[in-house]
């Protein structure tokens, strides 16, 4: 996947644990740093104060709408991400999600590593 060791990665997961475990997993395969928030105002202040390589977004954060909201928002700054979610594993065409990675809880780390190496590629194609 390459060099993380100078990328930080954002998770957006209000349920603690599940971030603790994300986290933990992030760190696994070797992001410099993991910054959790559990909602899509600290998200946007995190992603505002230093540059994020790449975001986990839960689905399911507390208030209806905040998700996709804040996936409209990472999508306007630039910032790659994954969904992970317990409640979808695709998005219909002509959804603004669709073609978006997802990684269906519970997951498998091969699953979660294959789906940030994609947005990351994504991100280096579209920056060359």
């Amino acid at each position: 996947m390459g060099r993380l060791d100078k990328l930080t990665a954002l998770v957006i997961e209000d349920q603690y644990l599940i971030a603790l475990d994300l986290e933990g997993h992030l760190q696994g395969l070797g992001f410099g740093a993991v910054r959790l928030t559990g909602s899509a105002v600290e998200a946007m202040a995190v992603a505002q104060a230093e540059p994020v390589a790449v975001a986990l977004l839960d689905l399911g954060l507390t208030e209806p709408g905040e998700s996709e909201a804040l996936a409209r928002w990472l999508t306007g700054r630039g910032i790659p991400f994954v969904i992970v979610t317990g409640f979808a594993d695709t998005f219909d065409h002509g959804h603004p999600l669709h073609g978006v990675p997802v990684v269906r809880k519970p997951f498998g780390i091969g699953q979660l590593e294959a789906a940030i190496a994609a947005v990351l590629e994504g991100r280096r194609k579209a920056s060359a």
